[in-house]
């Protein structure tokens, strides 16, 4: 259900979007600097994403990162097994027991 009002949502952002854009074509005097900038900004950052992406960068790029997150990830793991045992945490009794009931 949740899939289903992210999808609504999503194609409502879309066509409110693309009603905005319409509206700025047919009367450009009505939208105010900042959508007219936003505007732009959208086309020059789709028209970037679609021009990387044929050239291959992104998705190298993309795939190096996760490689690295996944391996930093694998190292935290291995870590955290060594230094704690699942079955058993060791506590360190030179602490105070700051939740000791008295």
């Amino acid at each position: 259900m949740e899939e289903y009002f992210k999808e609504l949502n999503s194609k409502r952002n879309r066509l409110l979007c693309e009603l905005r854009s319409i509206e700025m074509m047919l009367n450009p005097e009505s939208a105010d600097r900042d959508t007219i900038c936003l505007y732009r900004r959208l086309k020059y950052d789709a028209f970037r994403s679609r021009f990387l992406r044929r050239m291959g960068l992104p998705r190298e790029a993309d795939r190096i990162k996760n490689n690295k997150i996944k391996e930093e990830a694998n190292e935290f793991l291995k870590k955290f097994d060594e230094t704690y045992n699942y079955n058993y945490i060791e506590v360190d009794k030179s602490l105070p027991a700051y939740f000791k009931m008295y």
